[in-house]
């Protein structure tokens, strides 16, 4: 009995303090709510056996006054935490500043790049001498083509060249009218070990002697004419000499007659005679003097054949001299590319350092021309980041701008970003080939502090190595960065197009 009463509230009156304390801050509806509620409970049957005996006439209403029914509080306090909450959140954000970045993904590359080694004609492979990874220095031999076509092609244009360049010498001669040809050293100094050049010396100097021989023989018959019409017209010239010597003597001799003839010391049949016969002599005299005069005119034609015949064989000579020497340019141009071509048919290292990328693999596979056989990382390079950033944040992007740079290879932590600075961009935006997207390229290099992070955290750079740029683009706040869009759209709006 004892226990119970101890267990039921009801029998346990509060004190006094605290039954006016819970009176006070109760109303009427309450204190009946709560009876009922323990009515219904007792109907149920839902207390303790040790609660079943007490009546509800014995419930104390001031602690029942006690229980906490009301949610004012509650709310009152939620609001205050939703207000404080929504104005600190919007203080900081309005006010605080962020680092604002723009983020481009890229790689890091050597600051020269690296040095593609590639063929231009191409060719068939005889012998690959290196394989990725392998250390080269400068000039080591990389790989050999079959250099069987270049020397064939390089023998024919030789043989060629020889030849034209005897055709050359022979030309010279004759232009100059030398008795003999003066041969260039290549041809001579090979004569004695070169069965070729020594039949090609030969032909031209054969060849020499019989044109010689009959563009002499021509002028010889030229000359023998002139000489020939000459000595006609210095017979001509003498027998007038005669002529017109026997022409004074009758002239004379008339005269004497005709002065007898006025004495009447004769008639005039003896001045008749001798009147003829200086007639006839001055028409023999006269008749050699117009073929002196046409023999005179056939020795100019015969010196101007001669001239023109003289001309002839030299324009001639000219003109075969220039298409030789022509010849011989072409084929000496020829001789050095395909000399260049076979002696790049071995492929050296461009610079030392390690090759990367090989792309041949077979002895006796074809390799097209411009092919890029393998790469080659120099050595005692800097490297720098290339960054691809977007067309809409080049515009917040200049050189000498700070980036914090991640390096997929190691651990993306605080602890492994490594400072960088911008040192220069593309004019131009680029287009990427497999997705079309267009981007601007940017280069990163490693500032003096990010260098010394590397070197405390031992990390090292790699030629290809993938990293993420975030370039710093300044400050702003995040209401700034929230209301820049929308900054934008009401710009845009409300515009004709």
């Amino acid at each position: 009995m004892a226990n119970n009463e101890h267990k039921d509230p009801r029998n346990n009156p509060q004190p006094e303090d605290e039954q006016a304390k819970g009176t006070a801050g109760e109303q009427p509806e309450s204190r009946q709510e709560s009876e009922s509620e323990w009515e219904e409970v007792e109907e149920k049957g839902d207390l303790p056996a040790e609660y079943t005996h007490v009546s509800s006439n014995d419930v104390d209403e001031k602690a029942m006054a006690s229980i906490p029914t009301g949610w004012g509080a509650r709310v009152r306090f939620g609001f205050i935490v939703l207000l404080v909450t929504v104005v600190g959140f919007g203080g900081w954000a309005y006010f605080a500043p962020l680092d604002g970045a723009a983020i481009a993904d890229g790689k890091v590359v050597v600051e020269s790049q690296n040095r593609v080694v590639q063929h231009l004609e191409g060719g068939i492979v005889a012998e690959i001498l290196v394989n990725d990874g392998d250390r080269v220095e400068g000039g080591d031999p990389l790989v050999v083509l079959s250099d069987t076509r270049s020397r064939a092609d390089l023998s024919i244009v030789e043989s060629e060249l020889k030849e034209v360049l005897g055709r050359e010498a022979r030309l010279l001669a004759e232009r100059v009218g030398a008795g003999s040809i003066d041969f260039p050293e290549e041809l001579t100094r090979a004569k004695d070990t070169d069965q070729s050049v020594k039949n090609i010396i030969a032909g031209q100097k054969e060849l020499f002697r019989a044109r010689k021989e009959a563009f002499d023989g021509r002028m010889a018959i030229y000359q023998q004419r002139m000489d020939a019409l000459k000595q006609q017209m210095r017979g001509l010239e003498s027998m007038n000499v005669n002529l017109q010597s026997r022409i004074d003597s009758y002239q004379k001799e008339l005269e004497n007659w005709q002065a007898l003839f006025e004495e009447e010391l004769t008639d005039l049949t003896r001045i008749n005679e001798m009147q003829r016969e200086l007639f006839r002599l001055q028409g023999e005299k006269d008749a050699n003097e117009a073929q002196i005069a046409e023999l005179k005119v056939r020795v100019g034609e015969t010196r101007s054949e001669m001239l023109v015949n003289r001309q002839e064989f030299a324009e001639r000579v000219a003109t075969e001299l220039r298409e030789v020497q022509q010849s011989r340019a072409d084929l000496m141009a020829r001789r050095t590319a395909l000399q260049d071509t076979l002696q790049r048919t071995t492929l050296h290292a461009p610079a030392s350092g390690t090759v990367v990328g090989k792309q041949v693999y077979t002895v006796g596979g074809i390799v097209r021309p411009g092919d890029t056989l393998m790469e080659i990382v120099p050595e005692d390079q800097e490297y720098i980041i290339t960054a691809r950033v977007q067309p809409q944040d080049i515009d917040r992007i200049a050189v000498g701008q700070l980036a914090d740079l991640q390096l997929a290879a190691f651990n993306l932590q605080m602890a492994h970003v490594i400072e960088g600075e911008v040192v220069g961009i593309s004019a131009d935006a680029f287009e990427n080939e497999q997705n079309g997207e267009r981007y601007y390229e940017a280069r990163v290099k490693l500032t003096e502090a990010g260098m010394n992070r590397m070197n405390e955290q031992g990390m090292f750079l790699v030629s290809g190595m993938p990293a993420t740029v975030l370039i710093k683009t300044g400050e702003r706040t995040l209401f700034q960065y929230l209301l820049e869009p929308i900054t934008r759209m009401f710009s845009r709006a409300f515009r004709e197009a």
